[in-house]
């Protein structure tokens, strides 16, 4: 048993994160939380994993965890539009591509990068090493944040009017390389596992650098198809 239960949280948080993937309302987000916790609970209680008191903490850290996630990113749009509306894209001479670095805010990345560090060492290391899974979670979460900052974000760039333009369509080959990331992102992490908190840190940073500029390279050159 332990205080609380990882599993428990994460059904909250996965059952919110799908109502909002579909775009339901709050009230549908609220009950599919509900209803993953439920399901977790008792599926730990079943088992002898937890206690229900165990259980009962996960509800509350989990939806603690949907409350600030929520309230980042309220903040984060305000700064940011949102893609699913196109309105994140720039077209035009302003917009950022392989060939138009300049118009990115090195600050954004800088920034980025020693946050993401400073989170995932401060959790990693001792005393508190609270995740031993948070290298690689850490790992492939960060840099998304960084690349959305970075290249989809027109308030934060450089002329605070730039950012990339759209993509032309989805291809079968961004969904293989992002399946192929998350598979060695995942073994990295696992491998690493239980070893100490400086090769735990080296394995964040290495999956991070590869995610990002992964990323951010399939994405620069998609987009000169886009812009062509």
């Amino acid at each position: 048993s332990s205080v609380p239960s990882r599993a428990v949280t994460c059904g909250v948080v996965y059952g919110f994160i799908i109502g909002e993937s579909f775009g339901a309302g709050y009230g549908v987000r609220v009950l599919l939380a509900l209803v993953f916790a439920l399901l977790a609970s008792g599926a730990r209680v079943v088992l002898g994993a937890h206690y229900p008191s165990d259980c009962v903490f996960g509800m509350l850290a989990g939806t603690i965890i949907c409350l600030i996630a929520t309230a980042l990113y309220d903040a984060e749009l305000m700064a940011c539009e949102r893609c699913e509306q196109e309105l994140c894209y720039t077209r035009g001479p302003e917009a950022i591509t392989i060939d138009h670095l300049e118009h990115t805010n090195s600050a954004v990345f800088v920034l980025g990068l020693f946050l993401s560090a400073l989170l995932a060492l401060s959790s990693l290391a001792p005393p508190l090493r609270f995740w031993n899974k948070g290298n690689h979670v850490y790992g492939m979460l960060f840099p998304c944040i960084t690349f959305r900052t970075l290249f989809l974000c027109p308030a934060l760039s450089d002329g605070g009017n730039s950012s990339m333009p759209p993509p032309s369509g989805r291809l079968a080959s961004a969904y293989v390389i992002a399946l192929v990331g998350v598979i060695v992102s995942f073994a990295a992490g696992k491998l690493t596992q239980k070893a100490n908190a400086r090769i735990g840190f080296m394995a964040f940073a290495v999956i991070y650098l590869l995610i990002f500029f992964s990323l951010s390279g399939w994405r620069l050159s998609h987009t000169i198809e886009a812009t062509a």
